[in-house]
């Protein structure tokens, strides 16, 4: 019975490994980059950026994101400059999508910093005023 217990869990611990190995190879090279459009899907998607487009967009205006692409090369450079501790979290083989928004009426400004590969945003940066 107990044998037959530890096979199940082996068996078990296999599949999920299996499952995430699959998961990341799909995420990492079947899938490809993120574009510059699903980037900024990404970025409008979040809360706060659908909250204050929807508050300019009550009174009549509409904001466009403004959209940089940061590849390795250029954030080791700022690694370089700034030192890694203002960029934790950010990859070191590969790029970032910058999505800034600047929303006029409610008076805010978004930057979100996404993942080429992952999609996931690193980082959310918020000024008010």
């Amino acid at each position: 019975m107990l044998n037959l217990r530890l096979n199940a869990e082996k068996l078990m611990i296999l599949l999920a490994s299996a499952s995430f190995v699959l998961a990341s190879f799909y995420t990492l090279i079947l899938r490809g980059p993120v574009t510059r459009e699903e980037a900024i899907e990404i970025s409008w998607k979040t809360p706060l950026v659908k909250e204050g487009l929807d508050e300019a967009m009550s009174f009549g205006f509409f904001s466009t994101p403004r959209t940089e692409f940061w590849n390795a090369t250029y954030i080791q450079a700022l690694e370089a400059k700034y030192y890694r501790e203002y960029l934790t979290g950010f990859p070191e083989d590969h790029g970032v999508w910058v999505i800034a928004w600047e929303i006029s009426v409610p008076g805010i400004s978004i930057q979100h910093y996404i993942d080429e590969f992952t999609g996931e945003i690193l980082y959310q940066g918020v000024r008010y005023g």
